[in-house]
């Protein structure tokens, strides 16, 4: 799992464990559609460490 991700929004690094702390801070009054993007970001980074696992299954 990447620890640090690039924010598509604001392109500050955030970790995508914990977006929650970053769109508190610099996304308050973010829309549904950025935060779909933030979420987007947040699960291609989870993903890809998740996927290897998951095809030896």
């Amino acid at each position: 799992m990447k620890t640090k991700v690039t924010c598509p929004l604001c392109l500050r690094t955030f970790d995508p464990r914990l977006p929650v702390m970053h769109i508190s801070k610099y996304h308050k009054d973010a829309t549904d559609a950025q935060l779909a993007k933030i979420r987007t970001v947040r699960r291609n980074a989870t993903h890809a460490s998740n996927h290897g696992y998951a095809s030896r299954l």
